[in-house]
């Protein structure tokens, strides 16, 4: 139900639903898309609740009671390690009186989470095992008063919760976001965290997204660097239901005057060839060389998204070239903000009007947002 949702807006998405063109005849989403408040917390609802969010590494979490807290637009969280295989998940909030329990982006080892405000005190299993003063209180069912869970599934090396209900979700709905080529244990076996860096966009958060489904039309123009290590010739694209796949080659042997400039290393950093794994709606897993990085677009309102980038490594690499490859991957990410801001400009502008797609990239892009459409319609 589209709750809030101006008239105006309801009947444009059906529109949009109703008429839309073979790919080639269509044009991008109207603007309020990513620029109207009311959209954006109805995106809340028919997007980000219904869609699994990845919150972080399984390696974050090795001893019992090791813990790591977060939030989603609002929803404050902590993922704890117990005994059992699989991490739980839960509301940071106490059930006395909605207190959070542990401070917001922290971590650490606890063997019990006691709330700062009355002592209320939960295990590791989010069960309430201590009321201060209970004694008073007849007929109180404890049970009922432990730590809300959040589901929570582990792909790979990442965990991701869902903040919706999966009510009526059958088993392959829910498994079907993440690509099958990544759990295959050789991806990750061998890699090392190195590092999580987060940049702070004035933009919405589909903008981002955009970007990085348009087929690499934007990196001639967009990305030097890269864009000399890129055999565009051999750049390929696949699109499924929940997500897409973008691959490249790398230009062989790569410039090796660019090792030798400044502080950048981008041959280091593309290797051989380049993999763009986008799952629906906001997260990224890209491979290249022996490199892995994750973006998780954070949604914070609609002209403004924070972007995490978690960094891996596989094999040994001197602190001097893994510095300027990191360095060549945060000159690509400068040059992306500057865009994706200038972008968000233009859509506030109020004289755009929508343009058409480049069929020879933007398919990744199109199929993002019919998938956008299809969530706000259900």
């Amino acid at each position: 139900m589209m709750l809030e949702l101006a008239e105006k807006y309801r009947e444009a998405l059906k529109k949009r639903e109703k008429e839309m063109p073979s790919f080639d005849k269509a044009i991008t989403p109207e603007v309020f898309w990513y620029t109207d408040p009311t959209f954006f917390n109805f995106e809340k609802e028919s997007v980000f609740k219904k869609s699994w969010q990845y919150v972080g590494r399984l390696d974050q979490l090795v001893q019992k009671g090791d813990y790591f807290s977060g939030e989603f637009l609002g929803l404050p969280y902590i993922v704890i390690k117990n005994e059992e295989k699989s991490p739980r998940a839960f509301y940071n909030i106490c059930s006395h009186h909605a207190s959070l329990i542990v401070d917001e982006e922290s971590s650490g080892n606890k063997d019990c989470f006691q709330c700062p405000y009355h002592g209320w005190t939960y295990g590791v299993k989010g069960d309430l095992n201590k009321i201060p003063g209970c004694g008073s209180l007849k007929g109180l069912n404890v049970k009922q008063l432990g730590l809300k869970e959040i589901p929570l599934k582990v792909k790979g090396p990442f965990i991701f919760l869902y903040f919706g209900s999966l009510k009526g979700k059958g088993e392959e709905e829910e498994e079907d976001f993440f690509p099958s080529e990544l759990l295959d244990k050789k991806v990750f076996d061998g890699m090392s965290f190195v590092g999580r860096f987060s940049y702070s966009l004035k933009c919405n958060w589909k903008v981002f997204v955009d970007n990085y489904l348009d087929g690499g039309y934007h990196v001639p123009w967009m990305h030097p660097g890269l864009s000399d290590q890129v055999n565009f010739d051999s750049y390929k694209t696949n699109v499924y239901e929940n997500y897409s796949v973008q691959s490249c080659l790398s230009k062989e042997g790569g410039e090796e005057g660019l090792r030798k400039k400044c502080d950048l290393d981008f041959p280091e950093r593309v290797g051989k060839s380049a993999r763009y794994f986008w799952m629906y709606p906001n997260f990224m897993v890209n491979i290249y060389g022996q490199w892995v990085d994750t973006n998780w677009v954070k949604p914070i309102k609609e002209d403004e998204c924070l972007v995490y980038f978690d960094y891996f490594y596989k094999g040994f690499l001197s602190d001097e070239l893994k510095q300027k490859s990191l360095n060549a991957s945060f000159k690509v990410q400068e040059e992306d903000t500057v865009i994706c801001e200038r972008v968000q400009k233009g859509l506030s502008s109020g004289v755009y009007n929508p343009g058409p797609y480049v069929p020879k990239y933007e398919y990744p892009m199109f199929s993002f947002h019919q998938k956008l459409l299809s969530s706000y319609q259900n």
